[in-house]
């Protein structure tokens, strides 16, 4: 078996960061399998305080209490169950970083709506609008005055804007059903800009 180290690390259930090093060394003859860390300002052997959080999680602190500091030659496939263990780990902590950036974000920009006495249910709207870098500072000055409606193209907020602008007569035929609203819809986007399908006025 050959020789393998691996660092990583990942949150538990208390929210505390633990610090592995896990290995197989030849140092005694066999291949031995070894795993140490830090965990809540302690050090060595401080795995058995962690209070796992996921399955695989789980299942490494068992690898360990079951085969730490014993010869794993005869154990079948030893070096991938435990390299397949550390990389889901890996992964779902990835996961959960980024979950938790997305989440603090969300949250910043909710207190921010609330300063500015905007509805929690406008935060899609909200976070395409600041997309788009219309104010600096992620102000949300000027959203409410901006903020146009969702659409699935440009050319529905044209029609939708013709509409309620009273423009088109409804009962009207040729002409006025033969509107390039391709067309009309470049000319109104001169004055206004889009993000995932919201609409903004260019203030």
């Amino acid at each position: 078996m050959q020789p393998y180290k691996k660092s990583f690390s990942f949150i538990d259930t208390a929210g505390l960061r633990a610090r592995i090093d896990a290995e197989i060394t030849n140092r005694n003859g066999y291949p031995e399998f070894t795993a140490s860390g830090t965990y809540d300002n302690g050090g060595g052997q401080c795995l058995d305080r962690i209070k796992t959080k996921t399955s695989k999680q789980t299942e490494f602190i068992e690898l360990w209490q079951k085969y730490h500091l014993k010869n794993v030659s005869k154990i079948h496939n030893f070096r991938e169950h435990l390299e397949g263990i550390i990389a889901v780990i890996e992964y779902e902590e990835k996961e959960y970083e980024a979950q938790k950036e997305e989440k603090t974000g969300d949250e910043k920009t909710l207190e921010i709506m609330e300063e500015e006495g905007i509805s929690d249910d406008m935060l899609d709207a909200v976070k395409a609008y600041m997309s788009l870098g219309i104010e600096s500072d992620d102000g949300l000055e000027n959203f409410t005055e901006s903020y146009s409606g969702q659409f699935s193209s440009d050319e529905a907020f044209a029609k939708d804007m013709a509409d309620n602008l009273g423009s088109i007569d409804k009962n009207a035929t040729w002409p006025q059903n033969c509107i390039d609203w391709k067309h009309s819809a470049r000319e109104l986007m001169m004055d206004y800009s889009e993000a995932d399908g919201y609409y903004f006025r260019n203030i």
